[in-house]
């Protein structure tokens, strides 16, 4: 986050400075001329102010192409499809915003259909366990925390291998503190994206094969959570559900007094 920050500052202020100095070329170069400057002077300075303007523009060409490379749009192209949208990235030409909707529009549900096989695997050998929980028990004295510390005992190692140890690499790689890669892992999978933290916004050569690995661990940690958060949705609505029929139940049963005059009516 810091080299984030600091890099958006540096574009930021780059940016300023380099407005300021377009809008106030003319009025210093004709200022120079009322000043009691020499002639070599007042070129040497304008020379000066025209060369950093050039070198600006060449920086700024360099960094766009830095920025679109092919792993940069690999990445991006990730987090639209996955609609995490962290914001660090984003088109800013027409075409591209045009083709950003078409693909969008179709990469989306691919996604999610793909994101929701892989869930459903995870959901299977899940099932799978708790099943076999329940058989070696007494259907009718089932112990519901066995079928608990079983089910938690499967989906720990995960929640370690998608949260806490992205934490930890987090850590020394993106120079974050763990409560902040876990923080950024919990955002990027639920695709809530804030865009505050970003993975793989470094320099070198090795960042190429770091974001892959990142892209892999967002593709299988958002099939992982999304099951955690369908089974816990699932969860609540069977509870409101029962809820809902037991109230029911109580609303369409008579009265007592009247179930007993009727038995009453029945015996005599």
């Amino acid at each position: 986050k810091k080299n984030f920050a600091r890099s958006k500052k540096g574009q930021l202020l780059s940016s300023r400075v380099q407005g300021i100095l377009v809008k106030n070329t003319k009025s210093i170069t004709e200022n120079l001329g009322s000043l009691d400057v020499t002639e070599e002077l007042q070129s040497n300075i304008s020379s000066i102010v025209e060369t950093y303007l050039r070198e600006q523009e060449l920086n700024d060409e360099n960094r766009l192409r830095t920025r679109w490379d092919f792993f940069n749009s690999f990445f991006f192209a990730i987090t639209v499809v996955t609609t995490i949208g962290y914001g660090h990235l984003s088109p800013s030409t027409l075409s591209g915003r045009l083709f950003c909707i078409v693909f969008a529009i179709f990469g989306i549900p691919m996604t999610g259909i793909l994101l929701g096989a892989i869930g459903d695997r995870f959901s299977r050998c899940f099932l799978d366990k708790v099943h076999k929980v329940r058989k070696r028990t007494d259907k009718h004295r089932v112990n519901k925390l066995i079928v608990l510390k079983h089910a938690l005992f499967y989906l720990m190692p995960w929640f370690i291998v998608f949260l806490i140890l992205p934490s930890i690499i987090f850590k020394y790689i993106e120079d974050w503190t763990i409560l902040e890669g876990f923080y950024y892992s919990f955002i990027t999978l639920s695709t809530i994206g804030f865009g505050d933290y970003v993975a793989g916004q470094q320099s070198g050569s090795w960042i190429r094969v770091y974001k892959v690995l990142v892209v892999l661990w967002i593709i299988f940690g958002l099939a992982y959570l999304s099951m955690i958060l369908n089974f816990i949705s699932q969860g609540f609505r069977s509870h409101h559900l029962s809820n809902v029929v037991h109230s029911l139940k109580r609303m369409s049963a008579p009265p007592l007094h009247g179930r007993f005059k009727s038995y009453s009516r029945n015996q005599v």
